[in-house]
Formats: structure tokens, C-alpha cells, sequence
């Protein structure tokens, strides 16, 4: 499921996976070195981040969440409206 939020001035762009999902511990880890790259994370997770990082500021980018059930969530943090005509 890809859903949004809204939190304040900050917009959420969430992918909720019902799969298999991953331990608190490996969650633990992709947070921690989500901005630095990690061969064990990949490319592709990396990269997305950055980016993001690189755009917005270090406040922004992906953070890794376990569900309440199975599976676990992705949240992506941009910033919301900044003023007219300057939006995400």
C-alpha cells in the first residue's frame, strides 16, 4: 500500500510492505547507515536517500519502520509547501 501524510510543515510519502519483514535489529541498522554507504544496503536505498538529502537537507529522506502486524513500513520525508509556486 503507498499512502501520504501530513505532519506540520513536513510531507510523508509511506510504503507499508505486509510481507515477510525484517528484525527490529536489521531495521535498526538500515536507519543508522542509511546516509552512508553500506555494500550490505545496496545502491538503490542509498542513492534514493541521498538524493533526497542532497535536495532538501539532512532532515530529509527514507526511515525504516516495523509493523504493528507483519511487514515493515518505509516513510519518505520531503518538506511541504514552502511558499507559492515552491512545493515538493
Amino acid at each position: 500500500m503507498i499512502y501520504t501524510e501530513l505532519d506540520g510543515q513536513d510531507f510523508y510519502l509511506v510504503v507499508w510492505d505486509d510481507g515477510e519483514g525484517m528484525p527490529q535489529d536489521t531495521i535498526d541498522y538500515l536507519n543508522q547507515q542509511i546516509s552512508e554507504f553500506d555494500k550490505n544496503i545496496g545502491y538503490g536505498i542509498n542513492n534514493v536517500n541521498r538524493r533526497i538529502e542532497l535536495m532538501f537537507g539532512k532532515e530529509y529522506g527514507l526511515t525504516f519502520y516495523k509493523n504493528p502486524g507483519p511487514g515493515i513500513r518505509v516513510k519518505i520525508r520531503f518538506p511541504g509547501d514552502k511558499g507559492e509556486g515552491d512545493s515538493v
